[in-house]
């Protein structure tokens, strides 16, 4: 201790000299940069936030030049010294401790000799006292070992806000030099005149406008508010949500609160920032924590860190921006005050000698393992290995081993190929799918030279699972599993991910190809290809995209789904092994699972197993359904009689559904209505909901103004009310139905069960909107909507969030789009509501972000009485004319051209009503145009196209005969040359070519331009039937020459074409 006081003396000196020369900065002007090696840094400063980067270089006495890095290296690093030492400076991309550990462990990997760390930066205060003194706003927290505690905690938060503080990890404390330096600071603090850290402090120029978030705010704005009085309005002031300063806490003002004063202690680290005054206090009695902050645990996992806060709120709902600058500052300027401190020497002694330390070659890899879980959580957005764990815990120990001796099965591990395995519904597919995984996992373990990708479709989240997003998947479970990431991949991952971009699916499908040919084998199972997406292709996409990989990579593709037609026909090629229940995997399931009076009866087990068995017919679903129909059961008599009632054939399902939902109705108390409405949100809810989330749900109260969390309902009241009709996930928390057979049986029966489930929903959705203190996201915001639309909601309960500005635009924020109240009410077809809007002057012409009138939101919806209320009110139909054709709205047409609305007036691209209604095909609506007086000659500005050019090109067929009949000329072409019978054979529309050609059009025009723009092909000049034979259009051909085209008229070609 004497010798490190007497380095501390000579500290001291220096610092002197240092702050009357002053930083390069403040002296006016910045002498040349100098440059050194990695090897020189030995300090590593890390901070959080942009603030807090800002005050640590103002800290610096100079600044270097800066090293070159690899391209892998995203860190930014800012070097230079103070007193002797230098110093790397780097920030985080986003606060939290995953970040603080990448980015430490790329500093260590860069900086070999970096010893130790300082984490700089602000954090939240409990204001409680120390042998200091009470600790405020602007104070300086600086971790310190306490008792049985290191100096910091890791606490898990989500625990932490359900009232329970559980620790996750033991944090390292802060190296010997750090702490003697820090106790040696304190002493010179306390011994000093003047506040040293303020002095450094003043460093930092304020007087620029820049900098002018640094000042000191004033002791005056130092305000503390009782543990039980919560903010008013989230996201503005005290003084701007109204709050009562009455409340504040009354605290007398010292001579120690004109300083920056330093306590040490304890600094908990956790996932997000704390909130909550009461939970502050409770974590801070029990373990005498000083700060929280959100760094500390990622950057201590596996370097020695001192942890320095400047205290910035006091961890409470009041938290504000206000101290963020000057708490940065205070941070900063303690820390640089502590390198005054720092024995020189015993710094040297204790650097690391590159390659030398026994933990930097794991220390490498844990580098490299981190970047490939990064790119790889990148690119899975969905979570397939919580479902996979999900599954497993539901298998029953010893089923599913008959696949592996299906010789089908065996060549297919062997080698690459194709597994088709169709089931029945409820036959175990999906947990079958997930006990192949396992097998091949543990077959195979961490080896990178095999690979391992699978996925489970659900109906449920069709909107994660297009054919981008579930290739992407793919690769990225192949790329988690690599020990190298290809340069290739890396520059994919840095050119999407870096500027916050989706991958398109041919770069996708380029990775995949990549990353595939690193491995000697594959194997890759999608389970339920029945639930995957019909509507876009995705599933007909997926499987050819898979088996075009198949022809150049080594890959064995398993795939399961029902006996669904148009899938059996895709794999009529391939080997496949129907999935289906066994008679010994379902009686081990049905043995492990007897109600307990069966247990107990054993003369009546061997009755209860047979006939299950019989009944399931291979599928485990309707084993677990027949099951759940048996408890409760007191009496043998009781037990045979719900046998007897056991049914078989197509409509098992929902005889055993129905059985099950009158069970439910059966129930005492209010948990028959606790399952129906359950079992509604699960069912109509747009996305899969969380135990949370759907606690929530069910516990809103319809009208009122705020959330009681005393109403939340137990999770186990849930389940067991809703007679195993539903499962929940507790690897990611999801709630669902128990089976895809169980939504397909309530979506068919639902008005019977719970008529009013859509208004139910929306009312809830409008309700929690409405909340004081609303904080709902995208999904209430949006979900109201989709309800009210299946069914009317109560118009008061609407008119309270659509009538209240406040709510209105919260609600309109959350939605995330740019549109009116007008357009809203329109949309929902309230009338009344409406012209209430109208008469307070509301704009009848405004435009929402697709530039769409509320007009045209009411013609595209139908909803005559609110066109002719809007109309009513000024409105200006002409644009919406355009909707109506392209819709085929005759009503609407004939309506807006009895207004006096041109028939031929052209929107933006030069487009006329007539050219919407060609375009779509509506016969009717093209009609009434025509007689109405439309050119059927007009060109549009688009190619120059006529209304025939575009019917021909369309197939449109009535619409050509229309056209020629009033008289359009079936010659006329296209700014390209181009007739309507050159675009008709190019699509190959030969009832469309025939008619062209008994209205007179010229068998052998010949195109003059060297392109022929149809549906972006580049065609070349030519006559028709030239067009014809290069597009392979048999029955255009036939029709051409059986008119007498001239089959040897030959028209050169350009060089070009």
């Amino acid at each position: 201790m004497v010798d490190m006081l007497k380095r501390t003396n000579h500290a001291g000196d220096r610092e002197v000299k240092r702050q009357k020369g002053g930083s390069p900065d403040q002296n006016g002007a910045e002498s040349q940069k100098k440059k050194f090696t990695h090897e020189d840094y030995t300090v590593a400063w890390v901070c959080p936030l942009e603030i807090e980067l800002t005050a640590a270089l103002q800290m610096l006495d100079e600044e270097h030049e800066p090293l070159p890095q690899p391209p892998t290296d995203h860190n930014i690093y800012h070097l230079g010294s103070i007193a002797s030492y230098k110093v790397v400076i780097a920030g985080l991309w986003q606060a939290g401790n995953n970040p603080a550990t990448a980015v430490v462990t790329q500093m260590r990997i860069r900086f070999p000799n970096l010893r130790f760390a300082l984490l700089v930066g602000i954090g939240g205060g409990v204001p409680t006292i120390t042998d200091n003194g009470m600790l405020r706003l602007g104070h300086v927290v600086v971790s310190k070992p306490v008792g049985p505690f290191s100096g910091a905690i890791q606490y898990n938060h989500g625990k932490a806000r359900d009232g329970v503080f559980e620790r996750t990890g033991a944090l390292a404390p802060p190296p010997t030099v750090l702490l003697l330096a820090a106790q040696a600071l304190a002493v010179q603090l306390a011994r000093s005149d003047e506040d040293l850290i303020m002095k450094n402090v003043q460093r930092i120029d304020t007087s620029k406008p820049q900098l002018r978030r640094f000042k000191f705010p004033g002791v005056e704005n130092d305000k503390l508010f009782p543990a039980d009085y919560k903010h008013l309005c989230p996201g503005l002031s005290c003084e701007e949500s109204g709050c009562d300063m009455a409340q504040c806490i009354k605290r007398e003002i010292g001579e120690l609160d004109q300083l920056i004063v330093v306590h040490r202690g304890t600094v908990a680290s956790g996932e997000l920032v704390l909130r909550d005054s009461a939970l502050r206090d409770q974590l801070a009695k029990e373990y005498g924590v000083l700060c929280f902050e959100r760094e500390a645990a990622g950057a201590m996992a596996d370097f020695h860190c001192l942890v320095i806060r400047g205290i910035s709120h006091y961890c409470d709902s009041h938290n504000n921006d206000q101290w963020h600058g000057f708490a940065a500052a205070a941070a900063a300027a303690y820390a640089r005050q502590l390198f005054f401190h720092m024995p020189i020497d015993e710094v040297k002694l204790q650097t690391i000698i590159p390659g030398t330390d026994p933990g930097f070659k794991m220390l490498v890899q844990r580098s490299h393992d981190h970047e490939r879980q990064q790119m790889a959580s990148w690119l899975c957005s969905t979570d397939y290995a919580s479902q996979q764990s999900a599954n497993l815990r539901e298998r029953q120990d010893g089923t599913g081993q008959w696949i592996f001796e299906a010789d089908e099965f065996r060549q297919w591990e062997r080698e690459k190929g194709v597994l088709f395995c169709p089931g029945i519904p409820g036959a175990g597919k999906t947990i079958l799918t997930s006990i192949v995984v396992d097998y091949l996992r543990k077959k195979h373990g961490p080896n990178n030279v095999v690979g391992l990708a699978y996925i489970f479709c659900n109906f449920q989240q069709q909107q994660n699972q297009k054919l981008d997003i579930i290739l992407a998947n793919i690769l990225g479970q192949l790329v988690r599993g690599l020990y190298h990431i290809p340069e290739q991949i890396q520059a994919f991952y840095d050119t999407y991910q870096r500027n916050g971009m989706q991958p398109e699916l041919g770069d996708v499908l380029e990775m995949l190809g990549v990353v595939l040919g690193l491995y000697s084998h594959v194997y890759m199972m999608i389970d339920a290809l029945d639930e995957c997406s019909v509507s876009d292709e995705t599933r007909n996409h997926l499987i050819s995209h898979i088996l075009d990989l198949q022809q150049h990579f080594n890959i064995s593709f398993m795939a399961t789904a029902r006996f669904i037609p148009a899938i059996i026909l895709q794999f009529e090629n391939f080997p496949s092994v129907e999935i289906r229940a066994s008679d010994a995997d379902v009686k081990r399931y049905v043995e492990s699972n007897l109600p307990s009076i069966v247990r107990r009866k054993t003369e009546i087990q061997n009755l209860v197993i047979s006939e299950i068995i019989k009944k399931a017919g291979g599928m485990f679903s309707l084993a677990r359904l027949y099951l759940n129909s048996l408890k409760g059961k007191c009496s043998i008599t009781a037990i045979k009689k719900a046998l007897n009632k056991f049914k078989t054939g197509s409509e098992v399902y929902e005889h055993a559904y129905e059985k099950a939902m009158k069970q439910i109705q059966q129930q005492i108390g209010d948990r028959a209505e606790l399952a129906k409405r359950a079992l509604a949100w699960l069912t109509f809810a747009e996305r899969t909901l969380t135990l949370m989330e759907l606690q929530h749900a069910l516990a809103v109260v319809i009208g009122e103004s705020s959330f009681d969390e005393e109403n939340l309902p137990d999770m186990e009241e849930i389940i067991s009310s809703c007679s195993g009709l539903i499962t929940y996930n507790e690897e990611n928390h999801i709630m669902r139905l128990v089976h895809y057979t169980t939504r397909e049986y309530l979506e068919k029966t639902w008005t019977s069960w719970f008529p009013n489930a859509h208004c139910a929903i929306g009312e809830v959705c409008v309700t929690y909107l409405c909340y004081d203190d609303f904080e709902a996201g995208r999904c209430e915001a949006e979900s109201w909507l989709y309800h009210a639309r299946k069914q009317p909601l109560n118009h008061s309960l609407i008119g309270k969030l659509l009538m209240s500005d406040g709510k209105f635009d919260a609600w309109v924020q959350a939605l995330k789009e740019e549109t009116t109240l007008l357009h809203l009410v329109v949309g929902l077809g309230l009338e009344g509501e409406a012209e209430t809007l109208l008469k307070i002057g509301h704009q009848v012409n405004a435009t929402d972000r697709l530039l769409h009138t509320p007009l045209k939101i009411a013609v595209e919806k139908g909803h005559e009485r609110l066109e002719k209320l809007l109309l009513r009110y000024g409105v200006r139909p002409a644009p919406d004319i355009f909707t109506a054709a392209s819709i085929g709205d005759e009503s609407s047409v004939k309506y807006f051209l009895g207004l006096g609305v041109d028939v031929n007036l052209k929107d933006k691209y030069g487009w006329t009503s007539l050219f919407h209604a060609v375009q779509e095909g509506h016969e009717g609506v093209v009609r009434l145009l025509v007689d109405a007086g439309a050119s059927t000659d007009h060109k549009n500005a688009s190619y120059g196209l006529t209304p025939l050019c575009l019917a021909a090109k369309n197939g449109h067929q009535a619409v050509v005969r229309l056209l020629l009949n009033e008289g359009a000329k079936p010659d006329l072409p296209d700014e390209s040359g181009n007739t309507p019978l050159m675009h008709a054979s190019v699509e190959g529309h030969s009832e469309v070519v025939c008619l062209l050609l008994k209205a007179g059009a010229q068998k052998d025009w010949i195109s003059k331009n060297t392109t022929l723009v149809c549906v972006g092909r580049n065609v070349g000049e030519g006559t028709p039937l030239e067009v014809a034979v290069e597009n392979n259009k048999k029955a255009v051909i036939r029709n051409r020459l059986a008119h007498s085209a001239d089959p040897n008229l030959y028209v050169r070609r350009s060089p070009s074409s």
